[in-house]
């Protein structure tokens, strides 16, 4: 079982407040470790691909699929595939949070952001 810690994987920015590390990667499954900055936010978006979150640090606010929930510390999340959804920091400091999709993001494994409205 290979084993990486967060530490040993590059931080790169997924856009301005926003940056992240894929962890680990799978045949049908990837992780993805990220960090909001204070007070930023991150424009609402869909993918095709399942979305699991637990927050490790900080508070955000969520809007998925119209309907807005409070993440805090040890709280997980569900988003499902085509759902719009955005996120804000809404906490005194980082938002720190660890993300599983499937299936894999390909553009999350080529250090890029491919699902924006533009």
């Amino acid at each position: 079982m290979p084993v990486v810690g967060e530490d040993r994987v590059d931080f790169w920015e997924i856009q301005p407040g926003l940056r992240g590390k894929v962890l680990a990667v799978g045949e049908r499954v990837m992780m993805l470790y990220g960090v909001l900055e204070r007070g930023a936010s991150f424009p609402e978006h869909s993918h095709p691909h399942e979305q699991i979150g637990f927050c490790l640090k900080g508070r955000a606010e969520f809007e998925i699929g119209g309907r807005v929930e409070l993440v805090g510390e040890r709280c997980a999340y569900y988003i499902p595939p085509n759902s719009p959804h955005r996120i804000k920091n809404v906490g005194e400091g980082e938002f720190v949070f660890v993300e599983v999709f499937s299936p894999l993001r390909e553009d999350l494994l080529e250090r890029r952001f491919g699902y924006l409205k533009r």
